[in-house]
């Protein structure tokens, strides 16, 4: 929060702990001191003009005299002024303050309901932060939790490449036996074989726990990708949540500074109350001069596509007579004259129409002047007020009614929608704490 906001922020708790009593004296006291200030500022601004007039008097005299009174009456002009701006600034500052006392009096309740929801949002945000912090922390462990399993695994299968290798010294040696086939070898073949039983039961079981290792980290896979997703959704939220917090902020500071719910309702709609400050920046580095751009395509759209030059045949023009042309264009042009021309009525032809149907003439007559005194009144009429009749009027309560329901639906909605997560949630949780449970009953 900036040094703006903090300042704002002090301003409305000070006036929030305050008595009716209080407040009501405060605006006395701001009253005063915005009637002194204007007081001043009157006297000031007088003094001022007197100096003008009097330096304008005498500023071209060659005396000595006038033009040290000139000099003297300047720097003091000088000083006033100084002291009018001084003034002007303090006056703004009086005036603030007036607005703020008026705009918490007149939307106390408002402002209340507006910082609880905003209060709700950070509430929420803040969770949703903490939740994704531990979201973060589990996929780390996860991730470790895998490279230790995997780690675990190539140990099994180093020990499967050893006994495979033994397997081998075992078979040379059984089938060595097998060549010489002697009496007393019978003994050794018999050890060896029931080595080589107890190696393949080792490497069965050591395939067995790879196998059991590969699905524990499908699972951590699963469980961290299930993470992964809940911080995206997380996100959204969040940036929705940003939204509803700024919304909040700027009703109630433009409350506070005593703006309607018209101006609020405006800021909020055409999305002031945020910007997107990444896309700004890259909006205004992939922004082109429109003037090179239009020469670009202008040279194009000049040079053309070489291959239709070479491919399109050259077209010599053939003879003609430049005076058939002329000809042929001020024929062409009178036509479209003539056809664009309305039909012209004679003044005796308008009489006698009026003769033949005068009920209908008159009608006539009187519809026209009825047209071209609405047409005159129309452009006569301020644009601000055309404005105005062609907007829709909404009365204050009911854009103000309509901004805190929307405010008040997602709040709860950001907070049901927490709830049924957390819910899935623990459902989740139980359903793997059984699975877990089941394998290690099979094991």
């Amino acid at each position: 929060m900036g040094k703006k906001n903090s300042k704002l922020e002090t301003e409305y708790s000070r006036l929030s702990g305050m008595s009716e009593e209080q407040l009501a004296a405060e605006n006395t006291k701001v009253a005063t001191e915005l009637a002194n200030i204007n007081t001043k500022i009157s006297s000031l601004t007088e003094k001022v003009t007197m100096l003008a007039v009097e330096i304008e008097s005498i500023k071209d005299s060659d005396k000595e005299e006038d033009k040290a009174t000139v000099a003297d009456k300047t720097e003091k002009r000088e000083k006033l002024n100084a002291a009018l701006e001084e003034a002007k600034a303090e006056k703004e500052k009086v005036v603030k303050k007036s607005e703020r006392l008026q705009g918490f009096s007149k939307n106390k309740v408002a402002i209340q309901r507006i910082i609880a929801y905003r209060d709700k949002f950070i509430a929420q945000e803040t969770a949703l932060k903490e939740q994704k912090a531990k979201n973060e922390q589990e996929i780390a462990s996860k991730d470790e939790e895998i490279e230790n399993i995997e780690a675990n695994k190539n140990n099994t299968k180093q020990e499967i490449s050893y006994i495979d290798i033994e397997l081998q010294k075992i078979d040379l040696e059984l089938g060595h036996i097998g060549e010489i086939n002697r009496e007393e070898d019978a003994t050794r073949e018999i050890e060896l074989s029931q080595r080589r039983n107890d190696l393949e039961a080792e490497k069965a079981k050591k395939i067995k726990e790879i196998e059991t290792y590969e699905k524990q980290q499908g699972t951590l896979k699963q469980q961290k990708s299930m993470l992964e997703k809940k911080n995206e959704d997380i996100d959204k939220k969040l940036e929705k949540i940003a939204v509803a917090i700024s919304k909040c902020n700027l009703a109630w500071k433009s409350l506070f500074n005593n703006k309607t719910w018209e101006q609020i309702q405006a800021k909020s709609l055409d999305g002031r109350f945020t910007r997107d400050k990444a896309k700004e920046a890259e909006l205004k580095q992939g922004a082109k001069n429109p003037v090179e751009e239009t020469k670009g395509k202008e040279a194009v759209e000049q040079a053309g596509d070489p291959k239709e030059k070479e491919e399109s045949p050259e077209v010599k023009p053939a003879s003609v007579n430049p005076a058939e042309i002329k000809q042929e264009e001020i024929k062409e042009e009178s036509e479209v004259e003539e056809a664009e021309l309305p039909a012209k009525k004679s003044r005796f032809q308008t009489i006698l129409s009026a003769l033949r149907h005068p009920v209908q003439s008159v009608k006539n007559w009187m519809q026209n002047r009825k047209a071209e005194k609405s047409e005159k009144e129309s452009k006569d009429k301020d644009p601000e007020e055309k404005k105005t009749e062609e907007t829709p009027v909404h009365s204050t309560e009911t854009q103000r009614d309509a901004f805190l329901a929307q405010l008040q639906k997602m709040a709860e909605g950001h907070e049901k929608a927490d709830i049924e997560a957390s819910a899935a949630e623990l459902q989740k949780a139980a359903a793997h704490k059984q699975e877990r449970r089941q394998e290690d009953k099979d094991r």
